[in-house]
């Protein structure tokens, strides 16, 4: 789904999830999808890197 210019993806919760960016070593400024919720809360564990979305 895209909203504008911007791609738009909901995890399996359904919630809708923003781009965010990697802060590791490796993946240094990367731009991923993950579900928003917190890790000790009912996180479903969607990723995906968003040139790697682009391919969904």
């Amino acid at each position: 789904m895209f909203n504008g210019d911007v791609r738009v993806l909901e995890c399996w919760c359904p919630i809708i999830c923003g781009a965010r960016k990697s802060n590791t070593i490796k993946n240094r400024e990367r731009p991923f999808y993950a579900c928003p919720l917190p890790k000790d809360d009912e996180n479903c564990e969607f990723f995906v890197w968003v040139d790697e979305a682009e391919e969904l």
